[in-house]
């Protein structure tokens, strides 16, 4: 292994893929496997074993999602400390700030509705 090369990570033996088959497909399936499998931003391979195993090829988060899943995460961190300052200070204190967390919620909400 060359200086500064990472080492490859390996699978969990449950999860190696040691067993090989060939199908035939006409160049349109061929061609709406490949397209599928890009547009829901996996490899081939792995679609084909998602659609053969389970029926169904779950897409991955686009960028946009992605960050909106991480803006979700965040604000809930940011409601947990504004239950904490409830139940130790009150509740009137933290009644303004949660307010504002709950407008940020719902922004974002908003958002991913009118995305999908």
């Amino acid at each position: 292994m060359k200086k500064g090369q990472k080492k490859p990570r390996l699978k969990p033996d449950n999860l190696r893929t040691n067993k090989r088959t060939t199908i035939d497909l006409t160049e349109e399936q061929y061609g709406l496997f490949r397209k599928n499998a890009a547009a829901a931003g996996v490899t081939f391979a792995a679609y084909i074993r998602q659609a053969a195993v389970g029926g169904i090829v779950k897409a991955r988060l686009s960028e946009e999602e992605k960050e909106l899943f991480r803006k979700m995460v965040m604000m809930s961190n940011d409601l947990h400390q504004l239950w904490k300052m409830a139940r130790d200070q009150g509740m009137e204190q933290a009644m303004a700030l949660f307010e504002a967390g709950r407008d940020a919620v719902d922004k974002v909400l908003n958002t991913l509705n009118h995305d999908r």
